[in-house]
């Protein structure tokens, strides 16, 4: 393996590393309606909006910019 096919190689590896990361946190965080939601965008759309934002308001709650309570069905 050449320089720029390991460089590739490390890159891969730790953008799969941080995607695990996300889905463990959001597995562990997420309401389970919030996640029959997502699946369910994802099976029709291949997208999901519900994602994207209960993953913006977990990261309000982590920082303290939000209570768990205002934080409606997205988190457990």
């Amino acid at each position: 393996m050449n320089k720029e096919e390991e460089r590739l190689a490390k890159e891969q590896a730790e953008q799969e590393a941080y995607e695990a990361q996300i889905i463990a946190e959001q597995d562990a965080n997420f309401s389970d309606e919030a996640k029959e939601q997502i699946q369910k965008e994802i099976d029709e759309e291949g997208y999901s909006q519900t994602s994207y934002y209960c993953d913006q308001v977990m990261t309000a709650v982590q920082r303290g910019d939000m209570t768990k309570e205002e934080a409606g069905g997205c988190l457990k």
